[in-house]
């Protein structure tokens, strides 16, 4: 699947002695990743089976085809087995997605701080903390539901019960970023703002969490 978040107006990877060693990684747009410690997102790898391929170069005709994915030979991984972990890892995908908007939605937050200031006054001392708070519980939720994909799509067998548990934590933590989020820029932040008797022409669009 294609990467979770976006690539745009990223500059090339870097390797440890600074030179050049790629092209754009697709990491979010202000997301802060560690390149040497796992890399950036990705999305999830597809079951087995038969695809349809299409390749689109400017200029040309588009390109067709098929490729068929076949499941690891070596490995005793029964299709149920491997279709309940799909689905725990396309949660993960889902999740990952929600907060990579989540994390563009408050860096749009930020970027309004001495906006805010102006128009709303002594609260926005209160709002603008909440903001940069949220800042940082974004980009831990972001870390806590993207790590947990890799060592469940790594082992050829059903999720352990501790994986469960953990990315259970890590949906949990992220839920409160998305409600946090959404309290803000439906309720807080507007209601700030009628009562400074101002309306807030820049509003931020609340993101919508998987399944919601």
């Amino acid at each position: 699947y294609a990467p979770p978040v976006d690539s745009a107006n990223v500059p090339p990877s870097r390797g440890r002695g600074g030179g050049n060693a790629g092209p754009p990684a697709p990491v979010q747009v202000g997301y802060p990743t560690d390149r040497d410690r796992g890399g950036p997102p990705q999305g999830p790898l597809v079951l087995p089976g038969s695809y349809t391929v299409r390749v689109t170069i400017p200029g040309k005709a588009p390109l067709t085809g098929h490729v068929v994915v076949e499941a690891d030979p070596l490995t005793k991984f029964g299709t149920a087995d491997r279709a309940t972990r799909q689905a725990l890892l396309m949660e993960i995908y889902d999740w990952t997605r929600a907060l990579g908007e989540a994390r563009e939605a408050v860096a749009r937050l930020a970027s309004q701080h001495d906006a805010i200031a102006a128009d709303v006054g002594a609260p926005a001392d209160s709002l603008n903390a909440r903001v940069a708070r949220l800042s940082t519980d974004a980009d831990r939720a972001f870390r806590g539901v993207d790590g947990q994909r890799g060592p469940i799509e790594g082992w050829s067998g059903l999720p352990s019960i501790d994986q469960r548990k953990a990315l259970g934590y890590a949906i949990d933590a992220a839920s409160d970023v998305i409600v946090e989020l959404d309290k803000l820029v439906t309720t807080d932040i507007p209601a700030a703002y009628r009562a400074a008797g101002k309306s807030w022409t820049n509003a931020v669009n609340s993101v919508v969490a998987p399944g919601g």
